[in-house]
């Protein structure tokens, strides 16, 4: 099996309140190519929100699971298996 490559990956986030619960954040991929990206949360009426954007912890599991089918298609391709 290949050995895989590294790589440095670093990211830069700038955040600030918008609303009742409404955050505004400014993400920025800094290595290793530059992209960047703006993303917002907010709570429902139950804790004090609009509900204008998604709530922290959706964010929270989305990342957490695109990150773990994403690790699950590298490996398998690294590994020859066809998913």
């Amino acid at each position: 099996m290949e050995e895989a490559k590294r790589a440095v990956v670093a990211f830069a986030c700038t955040g600030r309140a918008t609303g009742k619960m409404r955050n505004e954040m400014d993400v920025r991929m800094i290595a290793p190519f530059e992209e960047r990206f703006e993303m917002a949360t907010d709570e429902g009426p139950f804790h004090g929100g609009d509900s204008t954007a998604p709530p922290p912890l959706a964010h929270f599991l989305t990342a957490l699971t695109g990150c773990i089918m994403t690790q699950i298609r590298a490996f398998a391709r690294r590994m020859g298996v066809n998913l």
